[in-house]
């Protein structure tokens, strides 16, 4: 069940408000995000996946199109930083957040 699909332009729009509100509402459920980059190179992805790990995060599944778009499946067990992985991939270069979806595992 997503709880809900953000267009976003910038990384501090990943709804962290609404993360934390849905960890509450749904304590004992494992979360996951879905999240849709732009990559521009193989460089943007290990910056990817360097900050996931950095932020408690595990990269379940990376699905690569076209053009450097990659969709992530990121695994959270309860505890990821999900601020630290905003400020890290804010400074990154080659890398864009198109989309972002909370997902509760049922």
């Amino acid at each position: 069940m997503a709880d809900g699909t953000h267009l976003v332009t910038d990384f501090t729009a990943i709804p962290l408000a609404q993360i934390a509100e849905t960890r509450r509402s749904f304590p004992t459920r494992a979360l996951s995000y879905e999240a849709q980059f732009t990559l521009d190179g193989l460089g943007a992805v290990a910056a990817l996946a360097a900050a996931c790990a950095a932020a408690g995060l595990s990269l379940g599944a990376m699905r690569c199109g076209p053009n450097g778009a990659a969709h992530c499946m990121l695994n959270d067990a309860g505890d990821a930083d999900l601020v630290t992985l905003a400020k890290m991939l804010m400074t990154t270069r080659g890398l864009s957040l198109d989309r972002w979806t909370t997902v509760v595992q049922f």
